[in-house]
């Protein structure tokens, strides 16, 4: 089912993110540059996520010929993986940066 107006719900699990972050009770004991390590660990969390559906379904799309030439070149799997995929995701890695660094930037803004 979609929500009716999605900014609605994006706001709301943004407010929540922030009340579950701030309502730690040892978070006031910190030093004042790790007040912040609840939210980053929380935005990471969900970034890292958002970035492994993003990627795994552009890697979907590189052909499993280039991984079985590379692998008769004499290639193991690290070494594909480093000279051959990594250099054709590097657009879908760039996009999933973009997307995971504009939510970080609007979610980072929102709340102060």
């Amino acid at each position: 089912m979609i929500p009716p107006n999605p900014t609605i719900t994006a706001r709301r699990f943004e407010l929540e993110t922030v009340l579950i972050a701030s309502n730690l009770a040892f978070i006031q004991t910190w030093p004042y540059p790790l007040v912040y390590l609840p939210l980053v660990v929380i935005y990471a969390v969900f970034s890292i996520a958002f970035s492994t559906w993003k990627l795994q379904s552009y890697f979907s799309t590189i052909p499993t010929e280039l991984k079985e030439a590379a692998w008769i070149d004499g290639c193991t799997r690290l070494t594909s993986f480093t000279r051959v995929f990594l250099p054709l995701a590097l657009p879908g890695s760039a996009i999933a940066a973009g997307f995971n660094f504009i939510y970080c930037w609007k979610s980072s803004c929102w709340p102060t």
